[in-house]
């Protein structure tokens, strides 16, 4: 790249990151919105419901509460051993890299603006070899923050056809970037600190000069699609510090997750973007309403030919009788207090936030939605639409991740895995090193073969959201129904001592150990039961079902929304 290529380069990643401006004020909003005055020295007005925190935290929980765990398949016979040790090792490699993190924290990001993920290899330490330094590289994930990032805004869609180029900027210390021997020996030198911090989005900092003890700078990396380059420079330099071929995924190196895309643009409409103004709203009219309250008062009045008595009525005690000229001169007033009318809107605003967030209450179980038992399974269904289509955006974003995860690995030089092994239908455990293994003939071979795309691998995330051990115990007793309990007709001997044993740990009722005993549950070969009996004692018992639909009494928002109306009808009639 020349000097003329390079600063038109440059000039466009600095006009696009200006451009890019409004989106990164909207989420300094967001963020001090959901962060709350009491963040740090976030200051900002009072909110007594922070509605935006819990609905942000609900749809994370929903979303990332965990790692992904991986399946690998292939429809090629003789590469099934190479898939099933792909999965182990993508296992492995996302506990060592941190990928439960750096997911969640890319999810978050998608719920309040983009998330963008970084996959690649950076070097960890060079090592010595005669008179030359080989750098040691491992595999990273990270979730990058919007604020550092910027890609072409002229780009109508996200694609290496159409967008010119995007990247990211790292701040890192200025001794760091001055010694460090893959940049350009003449332009590393010419390195001056940033004066400030850059970024907007950060709510807890106050003045963001760069006062640390160390200086920084500012280095951009940027990938250019068109030319399959990734170039490195400082903000103001008229050179790149460097300039390198890419020989990663044709791709590039950044993973773009967001949730509402929007017509001929790549920033997608985040979640948060439609929650923000309701939730100001609702606070604004809490605020409003607990000012009323704080203001209401109860004094007593008389009249000014009678203040006598009225400052006896005053010091009198409870209970205690006096001799007033005139007790009807004297009475209690009230002033200011709750607005009805403005105590029922709010009530009004607080069922459409719920409303707007996707049905907050059914989702997160705040409280009873429906009547019946059936009617709230079926709303918490229905609530959970929109939350199935955001998982599965993410599943395949995620998938993508994943893809660049097992590309590294099967092209890594020197990565090491130790993994075990299951051999199945005998239950042995054996311990495996991956991908260097001996041959059995005192040879070290590497176990890879072809590339990830050539396996026809297809990686498979799933279970990043959590079930506490209420819902496992829930979907083991569904399993017993619904798969055991049929497989018994066939001739299957359950073990209902090993089912027991689970409930009494998922549900934390040790007693059910001593309730229910091996020796108690364990047949007698003598006394074998038929699997129709056994089935009918254990889950189907002979006989009818009788279905009663009990109520529970009015929901919460039904009373809410009686509450409302009596409300408004009272201030009306005033």
């Amino acid at each position: 790249m020349n000097t003329e290529e390079f600063v038109r380069l440059r000039d466009a990643v600095q006009a696009s990151y200006k451009e890019l401006d409004p989106f990164r004020k909207e989420l300094e909003t967001a963020l001090r919105a959901y962060a709350g005055p009491h963040y740090g020295n976030n200051g900002g007005t009072s909110r007594p419901v922070n509605m935006l925190e819990l609905a942000v935290e609900s749809m994370l929980q929903q979303l990332s509460s965990r790692a992904p765990q991986v399946l690998c398949t292939t429809h090629r016979k003789e590469l099934q051993s190479t898939a099933a040790e792909m999965k182990l090792v993508l296992n492995e490699a996302m506990k060592r890299i941190g990928f439960e993190h750096e997911h969640r924290l890319w999810v978050l990001s998608a719920i309040f603006c983009v998330g963008i993920m970084e996959v690649g290899l950076h070097v960890t330490k060079r090592v010595a070899i005669d008179d030359d330094e080989m750098p040691i590289t491992e595999l990273f994930v990270e979730a990058i923050m919007f604020d550092d990032f910027v890609y072409d805004t002229t780009a109508r869609k996200w694609d290496v056809d159409k967008v010119a180029f995007w990247g990211h900027r790292n701040t890192m210390s200025l001794a760091k970037a001055k010694a460090n021997p893959d940049f350009n020996p003449e332009v590393r030198k010419r390195l001056t600190a940033t004066e400030k911090v850059s970024g907007s989005a950060a709510v807890s900092t106050g003045d963001k000069k760069n006062d640390r003890f160390r200086e920084l700078v500012d280095i951009w990396q940027i990938f250019v699609p068109e030319t399959s380059q990734v170039v490195t420079f400082a903000q103001d330099t008229e050179q790149p510090l460097r300039v390198v071929e890419w020989t990663g995924p044709s791709h590039g190196p950044y993973h773009l997750l967001g949730f509402n895309e929007v017509l001929n643009n790549i920033m997608p409409l985040p979640p948060v973007a439609n929650w923000i103004d309701l939730d100001e709203l609702e606070n604004l009219l809490w605020r409003k309403l607990g000012n009323q309250a704080s203001r209401q008062k109860t004094i007593g009045v008389t009249d000014t030919g009678n203040v006598t008595d009225g400052q006896q009525i005053i010091k009198t005690g409870d209970g205690d009788v006096i001799a007033v000229g005139n007790p009807n001169a004297f009475k209690e007033v009230s002033f200011g207090g709750v607005n009805q009318q403005t105590l029922g809107f709010a009530l009004t605003v607080k069922n459409m936030t719920d409303f707007v967030m996707g049905n907050l209450s059914a989702q997160m179980g705040l409280g009873a939605t429906a009547d019946t038992l059936g009617q709230e399974q079926l709303i918490r269904q229905a609530a959970n639409i929109r939350i199935k289509s955001m998982q599965d955006t993410l599943l395949s974003a995620t998938e993508q991740v994943l893809r660049d995860i097992a590309f590294y690995l099967h092209s890594h030089p020197t990565m090491e895995f130790n993994i075990t092994q299951r051999i199945s239908g005998v239950n042995i455990d054996v311990p495996l090193t991956w991908p260097f293994r001996d041959d059995g003939f005192g040879n070290e071979i590497d176990v890879r073969r072809g590339k990830p795309m050539d396996l026809a691998i297809t990686i498979v995330p799933y279970s990043m959201t959590s079930a506490t051990p209420g819902q496992r115990a829930t979907m083991l007793r569904q399993l017993w129904v619904q798969d055991i309990l049929p497989a018994v007709q066939l001739g299957l001997q359950p073990n209902i001592a090993k089912y027991f044993e689970s409930l009494a740990v998922l549900l934390d009722l040790p007693e059910l150990r001593e309730i229910v005993t091996e020796a108690e549950v364990e047949a007698d070969p003598q006394q074998q039961q038929s699997p129709e009996q056994m089935t009918s004692v254990l889950g189907k018992p002979n006989g009818q079902y009788t279905r009663n639909n009990v109520s529970r009494g009015q929901t919460p928002q039904a009373a809410e929304q009686q509450m409302t109306q009596m409300l408004m009808a009272a201030d009306t009639e005033q």
